[in-house]
């Protein structure tokens, strides 16, 4: 059994029976054989409003007028109501389809509800009665204007009711349309939303890897540097060996095992030095793994400060002051970019100064349940004005050609990242920045 099919069938029982029950209750038609009053006509007009089928409006007709009393006319109740709803349930279709508002509707409703008496329930009953013997000695209009100011009350009542009960239907209708379109938008600017959200995460993978690669490039000096200084051990090592060639053939033994030694120990200095800057070079470079590895915090910052020692200046001393006692858990590379990006902002602001007591002091700790790594410089203070401003993307105090104004908004992100929290603040003889990471994944 289809759907609508089923849907009138239950339309046809429920209305049929609220007939029957509004029904139960009769006041008789004075001078009108046959004829009685009662709110039956309330449910058989709104169920012939929710009917698809015409058909079934007969059925309730029967239906609802099953408790007919025997001095009436079951006959001439069920004929006239089945012709009356009929005609109903087909207008009904038909003002439906044009989709009228509420008021409208419920205006339609009360003045249709006043037609259905005078034009159809009145006129039928009076004709249905003549057919099964009642009022024959009445004239058809006489009988119509007894039977008018008889139903009277019935009329305004059953109008009243109908048009409000369409006006809250249509109500009830444009607050489900509007739930199920709500619905709609919500899901579709929650899909929109997920999409942008992946966007914005490739884009800042894109901007990270970008700020790393930048990075890179203005530590490519500072790597030569660090190579080219053992390269010299290595090459004074080698230089010492053709020496030692030279006194072996001058039999000089005891001059020769000095100098060999001295040549050794500056070649495997200069290798290790070399080793050390290579490996520091490759945990920067590597591509970011999607784990979280339990990592040692001050092999990141030697790392970075041997990265950027070209830029170490003899007046700027370093103090660091490591109280942390534990590894913690973190993605190392984005790390690295963080202290990466913090300590070049601290040399770039020392070098701008004039003064010989310059310092920046590189503290870990444990404060509760969070790891803490504090870069202070004795720099210039940062203004109120652009306090407020330095983690945002592409802004920068510095010429356009020496920044992207990314540095900090990344850095930013990789903290938040971890759950964790990222300060500024000047202080009297500097500017602190203060990272926060929690101990626990």
């Amino acid at each position: 059994m289809s759907t609508p099919l089923r849907r009138d069938i239950f339309i046809m029982l429920f209305f049929g029976g609220l007939s029957l029950l509004f029904g139960s209750v009769k006041f008789y038609v004075p001078g009108v054989e046959g004829a009685f009053s009662d709110l039956r006509e309330i449910p058989m007009i709104i169920g012939a409003f929710h009917l698809i089928n015409p058909v079934f409006a007969i059925g309730l007709a029967v239906f609802g007028s099953l408790n007919t009393p025997p001095e009436a006319s079951f006959l001439s109740t069920a004929l006239f109501h089945s012709i009356a709803l009929l005609v109903t349930t087909l207008i009904f279709k038909y003002v439906k389809r044009q989709g009228p508002g509420a008021i409208v509707l419920s205006l339609f409703g009360f003045f249709y509800t006043f037609a259905y008496y005078l034009v159809l329930i009145i006129p039928l009953l009076n004709l249905t009665g003549y057919l099964v013997g009642f009022n024959l000695e009445s004239a058809f209009v006489d009988l119509y204007e007894s039977t008018l100011f008889s139903l009277r009350f019935e009329m305004l009542s059953t109008s009243i009711i109908v048009g409000l009960y369409l006006l809250q239907e249509r109500f009830r209708q444009s607050l489900r349309q509007y739930s199920e379109s709500l619905e709609t938008l919500v899901n579709e600017r929650t899909k929109h939303l997920d999409e942008t959200i992946k966007e914005l995460k490739i884009r800042q993978q894109q901007l990270v890897q970008s700020e790393k690669m930048a990075s890179i490039g203005s530590l490519t000096s500072g790597v030569a540097h660090e190579i080219n200084n053992p390269l010299n051990f290595i090459s004074g090592g080698v230089f010492m060996l053709e020496k030692i060639d030279a006194d072996l053939q001058q039999n000089e033994p005891q001059k020769t095992k000095e100098q060999y030694a001295s040549a050794l120990n500056m070649i495997t200095s200069g290798l290790s030095r070399i080793t050390d800057v290579v490996k520091a070079l490759a945990s920067f470079s590597r591509r970011a793994t999607s784990d979280v590895k339990e990592t040692d915090v001050h092999s990141i910052i030697d790392n970075t400060l041997l990265f950027i020692h070209k830029d170490i200046s003899d007046s700027i001393k370093i103090d660091k002051k490591y109280e942390l006692s534990r590894h913690i858990p973190i993605y190392p590379e984005k790390i690295h970019q963080v202290l990466i990006n913090l300590l070049n902002n601290a040399f770039f602001e020392l070098n701008k100064l004039d003064d010989e007591n310059k310092k920046i002091v590189i503290q870990t700790k444990q404060v509760n349940n969070n790891a803490v790594i504090v870069i202070f410089n004795s720099g210039s203070s940062i203004s109120e004005e652009n306090m407020s401003k330095i983690f945002d993307p592409f802004f920068t105090t510095k010429n356009p050609d020496e920044a992207t104004g990314l540095g900090l908004s990344i850095s930013y992100m990789i903290v938040k990242e971890h759950n964790g929290k990222i300060t500024a603040e000047n202080l009297d003889d500097g500017v602190r920045f203060t990272v926060q990471l929690p101990l626990q994944k």
